[in-house]
């Protein structure tokens, strides 16, 4: 009868080492996807920036920018963890690329409609 208990208990024991295992592969593969997810959305913005630098059109400037700031944007952020640190390091991204080009627009057209990129894109941007 003690024989049967060990292997019960060594049975238990391999399910829950396994279960750990299983539990941290599976995280540290999410989270490099995420790390791989958030540099190509980042590229992405990078881009939208460099584009938008590189013009005198106020309306393509306007444009991009209206898409830079729905690009990767979402009311709700994850409630914690590695996702959370990706959507806060891409509201930053988001953000900056959003500054350069309402920058870009008021040098490109001697205006100033403020901070708020909404009222840029309301102004320039194809509709």
């Amino acid at each position: 009868m003690s024989s049967k208990r060990a292997a019960i208990g060594l049975s238990i024991a391999l399910v829950a080492v396994s279960g750990l295992a299983v539990w941290s592969f599976v995280s540290k593969t999410m989270g490099e996807i995420h790390a791989v997810l958030t540099d190509s959305r980042a590229q992405v913005l990078d881009e939208m920036r460099e584009s938008a630098l590189a013009s005198t059109n106020a309306v393509e400037v306007a444009t991009t920018l209206r898409g830079a700031e729905r690009w990767y944007h979402s009311p709700f952020p994850p409630s914690g963890g590695i996702e959370l640190s990706h959507y806060n390091l891409m509201e930053r991204i988001r953000t900056s690329v959003s500054r350069d080009l309402v920058r870009h627009l008021r040098s490109l057209t001697g205006e100033d409609l403020g901070d708020d990129p909404a009222r840029w894109v309301t102004k320039y941007a194809r509709p």
